[in-house]
């Protein structure tokens, strides 16, 4: 769940109770920021009372922002946040990344050993990804509704099923139980579906998150 918001209602929304918990992204400013905003503290704070994880945003830009830059945000989490669950965005998905995202995986090991790390390459990534860290996670899908009614779980990723995630946005309430079938049928580990646009998710709540939570 992004949570890149700063509204109260929409924070004491997503940190309610659940069974099962969910993961809960937190953005302060592209990453942790240099300063540690008590507001945002109190959210995160809020969410670990509901039982949820925090995990903290950092990109890559597909490999253009220097490792030392990256991990230099992540430790930030923990130092301003005690944040040691990551959420790395903007991943490339082909082969000639792996070296990169081998340093980067490496380094916040050194830092959380125990930490989790997801993924967001929004599409299929080479295979050799999910071999970097035996508890990675990786967002294999992020697009619009429209396309994910023609997506079918490529074969190839099929031995890492379980640590597969989708995020489909300017999806119609009506699509909700189909993404859910889908996760279910395909043994997915999670999912996110919005009927917000790809410039609005982060920033607010699908209408239907009442029901997306109960399922």
């Amino acid at each position: 769940m992004p949570a890149y918001f700063r509204e109260t209602a929409l924070w004491a929304a997503v940190s309610t109770p659940r069974d099962p918990a969910h993961w809960i992204i937190a953005n302060a400013a592209s990453g942790p920021g240099s300063r540690r905003d008590e507001v945002l503290a109190g959210f995160i704070a809020q969410a670990r009372q509901g039982g949820h994880q925090v995990l903290g945003y950092v990109a890559t830009n597909y490999t253009r922002v220097p490792l030392a830059t990256v991990l230099d945000a992540a430790a930030r989490w923990d130092q301003l946040y005690g944040v040691g669950h990551l959420f790395v965005d903007e991943v490339a998905a082909q082969a000639s990344g792996l070296a990169y995202y081998a340093d980067l995986i490496a380094g916040w090991r050194r830092l959380q050993p125990g930490g989790l790390i997801v993924l967001n390459s929004g599409t299929t990534p080479d295979p050799g990804y999910f071999r970097l860290d035996p508890a990675l996670e990786i967002v294999v899908f992020e697009d619009r509704w429209t396309a994910f009614a023609a997506y079918r779980f490529p074969d190839t990723l099929r031995p890492w099923r379980a640590r597969s995630h989708l995020i489909v946005y300017s999806a119609p309430q009506e699509a909700l139980l189909s993404v859910y079938d889908f996760v279910r049928r395909q043994g997915l580990h999670g999912f996110f579906v919005t009927d917000t646009s790809s410039a609005e998710y982060h920033l607010r709540l699908p209408s239907y998150w009442a029901q997306q939570v109960a399922l």
